[in-house]
């Protein structure tokens, strides 16, 4: 009996607490009218390519995507004869979403970054710095899908 009570009870409690799923299949995926990225052109075509945004000129939202996306690469640790042993790299990607009427709706200034242990062999550098590159703009890629799905919708 108590344990029935205390199941009631618990489930009453946690209807009402505004909890709602993030994901839902109904969901509308979210198209644009214009998307315009900016940028280094290598990392601009492959986060266009990775965030896969659906383009339609006629979307009644008429959502416009504005964006860039930039690299940095700085020595972040020297060694006793002045050279480099690790490198920080960063990627940031800016976004702003305008309505019809040219008015903000959404905007975000995302960046990620990587300490990149460095060696004297140039070509296992760069190949290191590439797949780092790779997985940082992965992880951005996630994060502003999710961040457009969460507030668009």
């Amino acid at each position: 009996m108590r344990k029935k009570f205390l199941c009631i009870l618990l489930f009453l409690l946690m209807s009402g607490c505004g909890f709602s799923p993030i994901y839902i299949k109904n969901q509308k995926p979210v198209t644009f009218a214009k998307i315009e990225i900016t940028g280094e052109k290598e990392i601009m075509f492959d986060i266009e390519k990775k965030l896969n945004l659906q383009v339609n000129e006629k979307d009644e939202r008429g959502y416009t995507l504005k964006a860039q996306i930039f690299q940095s690469l700085e020595n972040s640790t020297l060694d006793n004869r002045g050279i480099a042993t690790e490198e920080n790299l960063k990627l940031n990607f800016a976004f702003q979403v305008f309505d019809k009427k040219n008015i903000v709706i959404y905007q975000d200034n995302l960046f990620k970054e990587k300490k990149i242990s460095v060696t004297d062999n140039l070509n296992y550098n760069q190949q290191i710095r590439n797949a780092e590159k790779r997985i940082l703009l992965d992880s951005l890629v996630n994060i502003v899908n999710f961040a457009l799905i969460t507030n668009l919708n």
